[in-house]
């Protein structure tokens, strides 16, 4: 719940988000900051 808010906060909107999808509905921009691109050396393996 603290996520989805500080993202909705910082997009300035309302957002619906889907849990079963565990993505927000329409919006890229909301989307995209759901995840980020790890940096070295701190990357998750593809499998664990």
């Amino acid at each position: 719940m603290c996520h989805s808010a500080n993202i909705a906060y910082r997009v300035g909107r309302k957002l619906d988000f889907d849990p079963h999808s565990e993505t927000f509905d329409d919006d890229e921009a909301a989307n995209a900051l759901l995840t980020r691109e790890d940096r070295e050396p701190y990357v998750m393996p593809d499998q664990v």
